[in-house]
């Protein structure tokens, strides 16, 4: 399943009868322009909602809950999974486009503090390495630091900072850029980095 989530702001003089007229403009066209993302993406469902200030205004669930299944509903629970890597890579493509960072930095660059003073392995992986499972982080500890941080109670920066330094000053297991390793904490490490800039 797909969730498209479609934020509106109200346009005009701020008055309560254009916010509502473009609240019933969105709401006939929602399932129009989910029905065609779902068909242009081949998903089973898609969900999608206006939201105005924080308040659910309009929504719209087209599709099957499962091939051959009953139709999806507004009331359907969603699972959202793993979305915390879109969002990051996205930041850190606009980050490149505000030329704050590029794919090619490296962690020496970014930052060397989160590197261990003894083995410098990782001070070569990139942004991109980061970003495509190819920088060395293993999987190893994400059990661990799950336990570890569950009922941390500092900040979430500062958690990631410190998920950051740990896994940056383990043994990698393939050197920068040789091999895919899928880990979460590819993407802790960039989140760690890039609420630095």
């Amino acid at each position: 399943m797909c969730i498209m989530s479609m934020c509106a702001a109200a346009t005009g003089n701020g008055s309560a009868s254009s916010k509502l007229d473009l609240c019933e403009l969105t709401s006939r066209s929602l399932v129009e322009t989910a029905s065609a993302l779902r068909q242009s993406t081949n998903v089973p469902a898609l969900s999608a909602a206006v939201v105005l200030r924080g308040e659910v205004v309009a929504k719209g669930t087209v599709g099957v809950r499962a091939e051959g299944g009953g139709p999806a509903l507004d009331s359907d629970a969603w699972h959202i999974g793993s979305i915390t890597k879109p969002l990051t890579a996205t930041l850190t493509a606009r980050f490149v486009e505000r030329d704050l960072l590029r794919f090619s930095s490296t962690l020496e660059q970014l930052g060397p503090d989160l590197l261990s003073s003894n083995d410098r392995s990782y001070a070569t992986v990139t942004v991109r390495d980061l970003l495509s499972h190819h920088s060395g982080v293993g999987t190893d500890m994400e059990d661990q630091w799950m336990r570890m941080f569950r009922d941390d109670v500092r900040t979430l920066p500062e958690q990631r900072r410190s998920f950051a330094k740990l896994a940056l000053n383990r043994t990698p297991l393939s050197a920068p850029g040789a091999k895919l390793v899928y880990a979460n904490g590819n993407y802790i490490v960039m989140g760690a980095l890039l609420e630095r800039l």
